[in-house]
């Protein structure tokens, strides 16, 4: 069985390919259980700090698109409020957790120059999750 990511996570690749019957309830060794994130449901701060437009913050604002018209303008305002998700992370004790970045905080026109003060947002919140989930940097 392969599964997706496991080059990223050598030391548990090894424990996913082997066979292991296992009993309800029970999780193989080397089992992390953790939580995922899509930047545009969770951010919010859809026009801060240099953030460009995203195909999603367009495609929201089509009528009829998306059920009540809802959109990511304020989500769950992570982009705010990084740190106390971060402090539920260590709460919960979970040592993974996916997450994506709106590249338009990054590369705002989609193409030219990267966006120093954006990248370095996100390399300090990657930073803020590695120490969280109990992971160092590579």
């Amino acid at each position: 069985m392969a599964l997706a990511g496991a080059s990223l996570l050598p030391e548990f690749a090894a424990a996913a390919s082997t066979a292991r019957k296992t009993s309800a309830g029970e999780f193989p060794p080397g089992f992390l259980w953790g939580a995922a994130t899509a930047a545009y449901q969770v951010e919010g701060a859809y026009n801060e700090d240099g953030k460009g437009e995203s195909v999603w913050d367009r495609f929201v604002l089509a009528p009829g698109k998306i059920t009540n018209g809802d959109t990511g303008k304020v989500a769950c305002d992570s982009y705010h409020r990084y740190q106390d998700d971060i402090a539920l992370l260590r709460t919960l004790n979970l040592k993974s957790y996916r997450y994506s970045i709106a590249w338009t905080r990054i590369q705002p026109r989609g193409a030219g120059p990267v966006y120093s003060y954006g990248l370095r947002a996100k390399c300090d919140f990657e930073a803020s999750i590695r120490q969280a989930i109990g992971r160092s940097s590579s």
